[in-house]
């Protein structure tokens, strides 16, 4: 058997998500920290009773109330069962970045979604060149693209550099180079030619360019100039990920609204809506025009709104929502977004909303049952029906036990366990 290592210790996958939790583990939950005030208002309440009852009731019923007073329950059960949830994110492929991105997720209500490379696969591939001008080739302009998106990680750039690998282009030497999110990629050559990728300019091109073009659903086209002409249009095909229906659909059942963001331009946009069945979209968008969206979606969802898109183009507005969901690589999405989920595993997403939901719903649940168990504990000793060990067994140790019981219980829930996304 022959193993190859493609990279080192440090740069493994794991040591990655190692050094991701430890930059991200003081960012704990809401709720954590509520606990912690809680306690200490709460300790001292137990320790005015205790001097209360030690001169009412006498120094063991006082030891009662300090022994069941104590907080340790909460500052135990609570955490422990946030950290447990980010152990089963862990199982589905989920990387979080600490405990807080779960108790937001748990109150989503509007979600947005990018197209390339969330919805549809974003593995495009080049369909046809159309020459514009005669003085070029399909090779001659496949060279300048390729020569270009060298330098980008955008899926247009990987189609463009696999054809060209296929047709064995030579590169040429480009400087200056340029991206622009959502527009595109410029360079000049080393003989001072001015090179553009990007976004098609209709008005330029409608007389020589027949309407299936310009408009045909499913489509991505873009142009590259040479020296501000226009010297070709270049045609991709990219294809719906075939889970992202059902992932719409289990997004619904969760009483989100559910809208698609998109710089590519309406017609495609529309199409990737009607099919996935998205009554809501927004097409041709820059980067700021979708934080500016995100930004009008909380102020009317304060606190609510989650954003779901690559680690990349889509960075500003993963960080402007309040619960940014990165799809891609840990490498290059790890630094992108609240919770990283692979591109392969996108109906992740459901389950992230769904489980953080069950998971709060699990923090309460626990908080009751500690109260409950103590005050119990409580007034059973006050009334000397239970010894000060027994009592401290009960409204203690038992309230951590059943509230650990309680989480685990949710925890290994078969919703957990269904079929791998």
């Amino acid at each position: 058997m022959r193993v190859r290592a493609r990279v080192s210790g440090p740069e493994s996958t794991l040591a990655q998500i190692v050094k991701l939790a430890e930059r991200y583990k003081e960012r704990k939950a809401r709720i954590e920290s509520i606990v912690h005030k809680f306690s200490r208002i709460y300790l001292s309440m137990m320790l005015v009773l205790a001097a209360v009852v030690w001169v009412t009731l006498g120094y063991y019923k006082a030891l009662i109330v300090l022994a069941v007073g104590c907080p340790s329950a909460y500052l135990v059960a609570i955490p422990a069962t946030l950290l447990l949830s980010l152990s089963v994110y862990a199982r589905r492929g989920i990387v979080v970045k600490g405990t807080r991105p779960i108790e937001a997720a748990s109150k989503v209500k509007v979600m947005a979604l990018d197209k390339t490379g969330t919805l549809t696969l974003g593995d495009l591939f080049l369909e046809k060149i159309v020459i514009l001008d005669g003085r070029f080739t399909e090779n001659n302009v496949l060279a300048y693209a390729a020569s270009l998106e060298v330098h980008s990680t955008h899926p247009i750039a990987r189609a463009v550099l696999r054809e060209a690998r296929r047709r064995k282009i030579r590169l040429l030497k480009i400087s200056d180079v340029m991206e622009v999110p959502a527009v595109g990629i410029q360079g000049k050559t080393l003989d001072g030619r001015r090179i553009f990728l990007g976004k098609l300019d209709i008005m330029r091109v409608k007389e020589h360019l027949p309407v299936e073009y310009t408009e045909i659903e499913g489509k991505t086209i873009v142009q590259l100039s040479v020296d501000d002409r226009i010297a070709a249009l270049m045609v991709f095909s990219d294809r719906l990920n075939p889970k992202a229906k059902s992932m719409i659909k289990e997004l619904k059942k969760l009483g989100l609204r559910i809208l698609l963001l998109t710089g590519d331009k309406i017609s495609n946009a529309k199409a990737v809506a009607d099919a996935l069945e998205i009554t809501e979209f927004y097409a041709g968008l820059l980067p700021e025009d979708k934080v500016r969206i995100i930004e009008e979606l909380k102020s009317v969802y304060r606190g609510r709104v989650a954003m779901v898109g690559d680690g990349i183009n889509d960075a500003p507005a993963l960080a402007a929502s309040d619960v940014g969901i990165a799809i891609g690589s840990l490498e290059v999405a790890g630094e992108s977004g609240d919770f990283v989920v692979p591109a392969q595993r996108i109906r992740n997403v459901p389950f992230i909303i769904k489980f953080s939901r069950r998971c709060m719903r699990a923090v309460m649940e626990n908080i009751s049952i500690i109260l409950v168990t103590k005050i119990i504990a409580l007034v059973l000793g006050l009334l000397g029906l239970l010894p000060l060990w027994l009592s401290v067994a009960v409204g203690d140790d038992g309230g951590v036990l059943l509230a650990l019981l309680n989480t685990i219980k949710i925890l290994r829930a078969p919703m957990i366990f269904s079929s791998k996304s």
